[in-house]
């Protein structure tokens, strides 16, 4: 279960850093806020990363999602700490980016299908 949980993150971080929301659409673009700091589209802008939302300015939100347990009948994708976990909660309010697309839906087929052909050819040799 965890290579199964392994290749659907993949898929979600993968889509996640193309900017696209978890309805396969392309996430709503970032807004400059009228604040007494540089807005955060801007921010991205100077250091080079796209105005668009996908999780990249400094990655830590990426890196801190994994398979955060598995066993023989499942497995869950998280946040290893808390403050990520909170961010990423209140990033999905205004658009939803964690969460299993239909692409990523058809990309846990393709892996569950290959984990039960492999376990198949185990089992008959």
């Amino acid at each position: 279960m965890a290579n199964i949980g392994n290749t659907l993150l993949k898929s979600i971080k993968e889509r996640i850093k193309r900017g696209i929301d978890a309805n396969d659409a392309p996430a709503k673009p970032l807004k400059g806020a009228k604040r007494n700091y540089i807005p955060y589209d801007r921010q991205k802008t100077q250091k080079g990363l796209q105005p668009i939302r996908d999780w990249t300015y400094s990655g830590h939100l990426l890196r801190a999602m994994k398979v955060v347990s598995a066993n023989e009948n499942r497995f869950v994708i998280g946040f290893i700490d808390d403050r990520s976990d909170k961010i990423a909660h209140l990033n999905n309010h205004g658009t939803r980016m964690f969460g299993i697309s239909p692409n990523d839906q058809t990309n846990l087929k393709t892996a569950v299908s290959d984990a039960f052909r492999s376990l198949i050819k185990i089992q008959q040799i």
